[in-house]
């Protein structure tokens, strides 16, 4: 089978892996994405283009690792015009029948769908996140035209995939075609972190975003020191989409943590820290109002990590209340104070969430069920 993976792929795994080496390695980081394309590499069977637009390039690039050729296309640094969408869409459609691959997989960002649906190609269409909800919590322009151009999609495409029941239940009023349950993997080195736990260490990976939610986690934190004095947050990630205001409250009550001693800003983090403070941390907190997915989530469990994360959509899937992880209204900041604090005080019931937690994730993740259930619905999109 020739597979074209149509989707935004920073490469940056494959070369903390050491897979591939040069200066251009893709513009945005999508780990659930990468994680499958590491998967692939390992199906000989398989003859696999990866389409991805890199905005550092001006001619496009192929990078060749086993069965995977990286195809880099030259993206403008901005669609400061929502019709840009269209132009990008349509030079990728056209890259797209060069190859010709026998069906595509276009993973859920405008551009990309777009481009693989012009293509007259076989298409899958994976979604990740639902634009209405992103624009219901930061109120911008560009989330929605975002949203409107996915109900476009929706509406062109017979094949569809949600990696969650909750997300499949948003799509579905909108198809005209079918939608399937397909979970994302992730990388086999979480699975793999051991138990070498540093107690006192909580960890956040969301940066500052509305819709991760990271102010009610730094209030929590700063109410629950006067409890506890024995533990530090972690906090990683970017700033993201967030009004100026938020970002200003964020800075503001993050530096007063960290001159504190409680918090630690540990900025962007490369694959290689990032399993590190995996391993050293007791548990993850992700208090995301909205979540499709929940990538931090399923990869803190992974690793045997229980998680403290906000009631929604993606989380309420990965967690088993009680079980491997807690489950806390986004605005409860005493319920997220008391979830902390007893996952801080009591060490053997952190340790064995954290290992129901690893195992549900063996389970649930399964990265062979997961490319048996997806190659059918290959299957059955070049049938039709």
């Amino acid at each position: 089978m020739v597979l074209g993976i149509c989707a935004p792929c920073s490469l940056q795994y494959f070369k903390f892996k050491g897979f591939i080496k040069g200066p251009a390695l893709g513009s945005r980081a999508v780990p659930s994405i990468e994680a499958q394309i590491t998967y692939l590499t390992n199906k000989p069977q398989l003859e696999v283009h990866v389409i991805t637009l890199d905005q550092n390039l001006r001619q496009p690039q192929e990078i060749n690792y086993r069965n995977v050729t990286f195809h880099l296309i030259p993206a403008p640094r901005r669609f400061k015009l929502s019709t840009l969408y269209y132009f990008v869409a349509r030079n990728l459609a056209d890259y797209l029948r060069k190859i010709k691959p026998e069906v595509i997989e276009a993973h859920w960002t405008y551009e990309y769908a777009l481009g693989a649906l012009m293509s007259g190609l076989p298409t899958v269409v994976r979604v990740h996140d639902w634009m209405d909800n992103e624009f219901k919590i930061v109120k911008r322009m560009g989330f929605l035209v975002k949203s409107l151009i996915q109900k476009y999609v929706l509406r062109q495409s017979k094949f569809v995939i949600g990696d969650t029941p909750y997300i499949a239940s948003l799509a579905r009023p909108y198809l005209k075609g079918n939608i399937y349950e397909v979970p994302n993997m992730v990388f086999p080195e979480f699975y793999q972190i051991g138990t070498q736990e540093i107690k006192s260490n909580i960890l956040y990976l969301g940066g500052i975003s509305q819709r991760k939610n990271i102010l009610i986690l730094l209030e929590a934190v700063g109410n629950l020191v006067r409890r506890k004095s024995n533990f530090q947050l972690i906090v990683a990630g970017p700033a993201s989409s967030s009004s100026w205001s938020y970002r200003k409250r964020v800075v503001s009550l993050m530096r007063e943590l960290e001159e504190r001693g409680i918090a630690k800003n540990g900025g962007m983090l490369d694959y290689q820290r990032m399993f590190r403070e995996m391993a050293d941390c007791a548990f993850l907190v992700h208090p995301s109002r909205e979540e499709s997915f929940g990538m931090t989530v399923a990869e803190a469990q992974a690793a045997g990590r229980p998680v403290v994360a906000g009631r929604s959509g993606g989380a309420e899937y990965l967690i088993m209340d009680g079980e491997t992880g807690f489950l806390v209204d986004p605005d409860d900041l005493e319920g997220f104070i008391g979830k902390m604090e007893f996952l801080l005080d009591n060490d053997e019931a952190r340790r064995r969430m954290g290992q129901a937690a690893r195992c549900r994730m063996q389970s649930l993740l399964d990265p062979d069920k997961i490319f048996a259930a997806t190659a059918e619905i290959y299957r059955l999109a070049m049938e039709n």
